[in-house]
């Protein structure tokens, strides 16, 4: 793959940060954080298993001499898969190739959970994610990236999350012992809620 190279800003310059050393050209290798202030990027990427190491550069101090620019550089994490992700205030969540869910808050990496299935954001201050699988049903987990440590259990034996939009109202669907699935709502602030028996289709109108 190409050299990466920046000139949104600065049409009369053209500054090497770094090879990603990818065979094919992919949407998400680089994006700039919210705020413009950062490039963050993937070097070492690997086609096959879609993973590299994240990096970021402090955009506004790099030099035309790529051997200057190192000290504005740094490696977040090797391994990571593609599709990290920003928050509003610019902060980072990724996956290792493994399922691992990490936080990067600008300074240093946080675990989030192992063997992580899905997750979503409210793009602010909370995550929910599932582990499991299909054959044993997925579960749902919700915590709080100020309060990690202290994770909550939101429903088990998912089979289909519906909506995720509103993590105070996040609809799913769960096996029920005679075969037939129930639709149920949950969030952060609510207990689980069965809506409705023996549910074979939904449909999200509007939006």
């Amino acid at each position: 793959m190409d050299i990466f190279r920046d000139n949104m800003y600065r049409l009369e310059q053209v500054i090497e940060i770094a090879s990603s050393k990818a065979d094919t050209t992919t949407a998400g290798l680089l994006s700039f954080s919210p705020d413009g202030k950062y490039l963050y990027y993937y070097t070492k990427y690997d086609s096959d298993s879609k993973t590299g190491s994240l990096c970021r550069a402090e955009y506004g101090k790099l030099k035309e001499d790529s051997s200057k620019n190192d000290k504005y550089i740094e490696i977040i994490a090797t391994n990571v898969a593609l599709g990290f992700r920003f928050l509003n205030d610019g902060t980072v969540t990724y996956e290792n190739s493994d399922g691992t869910l990490y936080y990067f808050n600008g300074k240093e990496a946080t675990q989030i959970a192992k063997n992580v299935s899905y997750y979503f954001t409210d793009e602010s201050k909370r995550i929910v994610y599932t582990t499991g699988d299909v054959s044993e049903g997925y579960t749902l987990y919700g915590v709080e990236l100020s309060d990690i440590d202290n994770k909550i259990k939101l429903a088990s034996n998912i089979t289909n999350i519906q909506n995720v939009s509103d993590f105070n109202n996040i609809l799913y669907t769960k096996n029920e012992d005679d075969g037939s699935q129930t639709l149920y709502v949950v969030g952060f602030e609510k207990e689980g809620e069965k809506l409705a028996e023996s549910v074979s289709n939904l449909t999200q109108v509007g939006g």
